[in-house]
């Protein structure tokens, strides 16, 4: 590691001693060593010249043959200074155009993890290198190689305003991780040290740095796009909110801003061009993050409602009175209320008539029951005779028992008597009432999650997480299994709120990511999983008020199981899926 630079090393105070007393300043000048010899015997001339100047040893015209030759110095300088930043510049860019540096950069980045995998790790080694290597170049006699280093080298805008808030940069930690990942840095450095020919490690360590982070934006971008090209087929990625709304409605991704999704994510815009001119990674995941948390609003929005649309377990609950139900503006809301109280209350629905006749086919209790809904749009509508008929000439289509007609009004007098007659049961506005409020009541006592109640994960095999693979996990039992996935999902950033043991109505495991709640079913299975387990998820999910439903299996899913997860927004993974999300997790 270099020496500290001394306070009285300091160029801010070289030239403010050489323009107030230059005997001084020219002693600092020469104790200092930071300038090339030429330079340094030049400038202690021009000095001495100058201070004798001020005593009165010369004349107007040797004072202004002085100042001459100072202008002219100083343009000459200015113009050699231009003339060697370009030089350097061109060979970067004949650098980076190099196969061969190409090829041995991204081997590092398959083979071994680079610090820009990350937002924290990339400004932490950022600052690790500021420490170790100073580069101190802020004025135009600089020592060459800080020239070098600063027309190469484009220092993170993070890391500048850190040091504009003079943060003491020898108070960073150095952890086992900087240090790891300087190593692999050093030597990649020796590797490329033949390619690069440069004039010392300083340079050499500032150089390679910019040549990983300028690669990152190609390797990890299109490492990214090809992970998840079928998820963001068709997508504008110069459109930033539509791409970023997109990233987070995928909830196996992370976005917490030191995730390596996040990082990965943001390389993939940078590589795609939705940053126009911005190719500082720190800058774009600031823009990104902003645009995620409004994206992530936007999705409880658009979620709530689907559930408003697809299912009424909000509304459900929400009925505080039979007011509810006369406000219900069009027949579709009402029939998604009547089918979500009658899940609510044990009926399930097992089929969907062939006919006109009937509505919906439930099973309870190993009885099946033909529904009707009749929705009355007018107050003070009373329905029929007729809905009567209809009913008990569906149930003779279908040869089925028992029905029931339910409607938001009321039923003639007449209506009543011919149900009666015929063992059908009317549910009118006071009936829904009594329903919904036994429904209220099952809510109430349905066991309900303590927010704050995380469980631990403790592995119960005795082989390391690490060294699982899908042969040893056909091995497991449903408990491993489901403590297995629980980790995976751990791991990719989601809060695991409970690790169900009974009473778990279909759902074995809660999580929650960007304050949305999922409900995950683990089926370790060496068959086929069939329908069922769809079935048994969604029933259970408005039991812990969940929002995603996930079903997560060894084994692969029958074509009904496929159709019913597509038709209720149920999210699979299969064994293919699985496996890929093993892999993600140590092949990234």
């Amino acid at each position: 590691m270099e020496e500290k630079v001394r306070f009285y090393q300091s160029p801010s105070l070289l030239w403010f001693s050489l323009i107030i007393y230059p005997p001084i300043g020219i002693i600092i000048l020469w104790t200092i060593g930071h300038f090339d010899i030429f330079i340094r015997l030049f400038i202690s001339f021009l000095f001495g010249l100058i201070y004798l100047e001020f005593l009165g040893f010369y004349s107007s015209f040797i004072r202004a043959l002085i100042y001459t030759i100072v202008f002219s110095y100083f343009v000459w300088r200015s113009y050699k200074l231009q003339e060697l930043k370009e030089q350097f510049l061109n060979q970067y860019k004949d650098i980076i155009k190099n196969y061969d540096v190409e090829r041995i950069i991204k081997q590092y980045f398959a083979k071994f993890e680079s610090p820009t995998r990350s937002y924290k790790d990339i400004v932490d080694y950022e600052l690790f290198i500021r420490n170790k290597y100073k580069v101190i170049y802020k004025n135009r006699l600089a020592h060459i190689e800080d020239l070098f280093i600063n027309s190469i080298y484009h220092k993170l805008d993070e890391v500048a305003e850190l040091e504009k808030k003079t943060v003491n940069l020898e108070n960073l930690i150095i952890n086992e991780r900087l240090i790891a990942f300087n190593n692999k840095i050093n030597d990649l450095s020796h590797v490329l040290s033949p390619q690069l020919n440069l004039s010392s490690d300083k340079v050499t360590i500032y150089f390679l740095w910019q040549l990983i982070k300028d690669y990152s934006i190609e390797y990890y971008g299109d490492h990214f796009l090809k992970t998840y090209q079928n998820e963001f087929n068709g997508v504008d990625i110069c459109n930033i909110s539509e791409v970023i709304l997109r990233y987070v409605s995928i909830d196996a991704l992370n976005t917490d801003e030191n995730s390596v999704d996040l990082a990965m994510f943001t390389y993939f815009l940078m590589n795609g061009g939705a940053f126009v001119d911005e190719l500082d990674f720190t800058v774009c995941l600031k823009k990104i993050i902003v645009e995620i948390k409004l994206q992530v609003e936007n999705r409880k929005l658009i979620l709530f409602e689907k559930r408003l649309l697809n299912t009424s377990d909000n509304l459900l609950k929400e009925v505080e009175s039979i007011n509810i139900i006369k406000q219900m503006h069009s027949k579709k809301r009402f029939m998604i209320l009547v089918q979500d109280l009658l899940k609510a209350l044990d009926y399930k629905d097992i089929d969907r008539p062939l006919n006109k006749y009937l509505d919906f086919i439930y099973l309870i209790r190993n009885e099946k029951y033909a529904i009707n809904v009749v929705y009355q749009d007018k107050e003070n509508t009373k329905t029929t005779v007729k809905a009567v008929q209809n009913m008990k000439l569906g149930l003779t289509y279908n040869n089925i028992k028992r029905g029931i007609i339910i409607t938001n009004g009321f039923f003639t007098n007449d209506a009543i008597k011919l149900a009666l007659a015929n063992q059908i049961q009317l549910w009118d506005q006071t009936k829904l009432e009594d329903k919904i409020s036994l429904v209220k009541q099952h809510f109430e006592q349905s066991p309900r999650l303590n927010p704050a109640n995380e469980i631990k994960i403790t592995d119960l095999t005795n082989i390391p997480f690490e060294q699982i693979t899908i042969s040893e996990i056909d091995k497991m039992n449903g408990f491993e299994f489901q403590y297995y996935v629980s980790e995976i999902y751990k791991r990719n950033g989601y809060k695991i709120i409970d690790i169900l043991k009974t009473h778990d109505y279909g759902v074995d495991i809660i999580l929650e990511n960007n304050g949305i709640r999922f409900g995950i079913q683990t089926k370790r299975y060496s068959n086929e999983v069939n329908s069922n387990a769809i079935k048994e998820l969604i029933a259970g999910l408005p039991v812990f008020d969940l929002q995603v439903g996930i079903v997560v299996t060894n084994s692969m899913f029958s074509n009904e199981a496929y159709l019913l997860a597509t038709a209720c927004q149920i999210i699979l993974w299969d064994r293919l899926q699985l496996i890929k999300e093993i892999n993600k997790i140590y092949n990234l």
